[in-house]
């Protein structure tokens, strides 16, 4: 590739650039290219009120960041060792390669961190899980399998909405595997893990769910969720309800609707209500025997059995 011949994609001629620059650039499109993605992949420009800023995206799955345009090119600079490209330096240039998008939305349909949406590009504000499928395995692994036959023992069953009968560990796996196969699928119903303080039921949520889901899961108290200013459940694929209480008849009427509704009219506080779809499923833990009131026939919820130490005999 001649140096003083190029041509970026806005089809110019970059000579007169390069010989600004007293024919120093030496260009490697290989370099070029990917580091074209990498700014591509970590940058976009926002439009809010009339006025476009630049934000970053971690690779952590931290929040996006607001940066200003020197910032940006500091963090490019470090990334490369120095070694940037210098037709990436031109604002131009930079700025071109950083896509516009018109908003955010959760989408967990899509692992991409941007969608198009009504001919509109968006951020995706729903992260990748961070574990990912390693190889298929078709017995559950021993140490799990004990800790199963503590929190739900195999003689513990139930009946699923088509009339078949399964142990109750099992549902729970079920339960478990979806969540993490199909994230945009959520289903219409509430996992309720019982038992006494210390039987494990916290374990299975903060030390296998929680890292599996990455930013996707919440842990969350009832009052924070039953109130109109609850935007944040519906970034979430997984919400768990901590500590619930002897139930209120008013706590079940809620909760039938979360649990239920498949949209809703949700608001942050100053800001105008808008519709969101709802991804999330969720799974309430309790040290309480009969922490909701539930109608008879109900089945919108799965009230696991209540589990207990071991006692030596």
């Amino acid at each position: 590739v001649e140096t003083y011949r190029m041509r970026d994609s806005f089809g110019k001629d970059l000579s007169e650039y390069a010989l600004k620059n007293n024919g120093s650039i030496k260009y490697d499109p290989i370099a070029y290219k990917r580091q074209r993605e990498y700014i591509t992949s970590h940058f976009y420009r926002k439009i809010s009120n009339g006025r476009k800023t630049i934000w970053g995206i971690y690779d952590s799955g931290e929040p996006d960041e607001e940066i200003d345009l020197d910032s940006l090119k500091g963090v490019v600079r470090k990334h490369f060792n120095l070694r940037v490209q210098p037709l990436l330096l031109n604002e131009d240039n930079l700025l071109y390669y950083i896509r516009t998008v018109s908003g955010e939305a959760y989408n967990p349909t899509t692992n991409k961190p941007f969608f198009d949406h009504e001919n509109r590009n968006k951020r995706n504000l729903f992260k990748p899980y961070p574990m990912g499928r390693t190889e298929e395995v078709y017995d559950i692994p021993t140490v799990f399998q004990e800790y199963l036959d503590r929190l739900m023992p195999r003689d513990q069953v139930c009946t699923t909405s088509d009339g078949k009968q399964m142990m109750q560990q099992t549902f729970l796996c079920n339960f478990m595997a979806q969540r993490l196969q199909c994230p945009s699928e959520p289903p219409s119903m509430l996992i309720l893990l019982r038992g006494e303080h210390g039987t494990g039921k916290s374990f299975f949520m903060e030390e296998i769910l929680r890292p599996a889901m990455g930013v996707n899961y919440l842990s969350s108290k009832m009052k924070n969720v039953n109130t109109r200013f609850n935007n944040d459940i519906y970034n979430k694929t997984l919400v768990q309800l901590e500590e619930v209480e002897e139930g209120k008849e008013s706590t079940h009427q809620e909760l039938k609707r979360l649990i239920t509704q498949k949209e809703a009219t949700v608001e942050r506080k100053g800001v105008e209500g808008v519709t969101r779809k709802k991804f999330f499923a969720f799974v309430g833990t309790s040290n309480h025997t009969n922490p909701i009131r539930i109608e008879q026939n109900d089945r919108r919820i799965f009230v696991a059995c209540f589990s207990r130490h071991k006692e030596n005999k």
